[in-house]
């Protein structure tokens, strides 16, 4: 009877000893942690570091987005392309996600306002009520129209 009690007392500490759920990999989440951490420290760099670190360990929807809104702020091409596949992938992993749609369609605008649109009626049909999605749209179509406009008017 005691070597039972001793066991039932036991038995929980084993069971806690590993908070994570099986098969969930807690290094790339203590490297998005301490990524989120630094960024709220302001700096960007070790951030990305970690970011990066962190997809490299498991490529998790989160991980891509927020490296890739550093990556948008750098203003390059190069790093604007790479923030274009990286949503794209994190999209994919949970394509019901309006934040990161929005950022795609924003970051679409810096290459083609067609493909904005399109990222625009897509995040509509996922949310119809999406107040930045309809905006954005109609600031879209006024800017196609005032193109057209002055062409005809010249």
């Amino acid at each position: 009877m005691k070597v039972f009690l001793l066991i039932l007392y036991f038995s929980p500490l084993v069971y806690c000893s590993n908070i994570a759920p099986a098969g969930v990999d807690t290094t790339a989440i203590d490297f998005y942690n301490l990524g989120h951490y630094t960024l709220g420290k302001n700096d960007t760099a070790k951030a990305e570091y970690f970011f990066e670190r962190s997809i490299d360990e498991n490529k998790t929807a989160p991980a891509l987005f927020e490296l890739s809104k550093i990556l948008i702020s750098k203003k390059t091409i190069r790093d604007r392309a790479r923030a274009r596949e990286l949503l794209q992938t994190a999209i994919y992993k949970d394509p019901k996600n309006i934040k990161y749609r929005l950022l795609m369609a924003a970051l679409m605008e810096y290459f083609s306002s067609g493909l904005a649109f399109k990222q625009y009626e897509d995040i509509l049909d996922i949310d119809s009520t999406n107040a930045t999605a309809l905006f954005q749209m109609g600031r879209i179509k006024e800017e196609v129209f005032d193109d057209y406009n002055k062409s005809v008017t010249r």
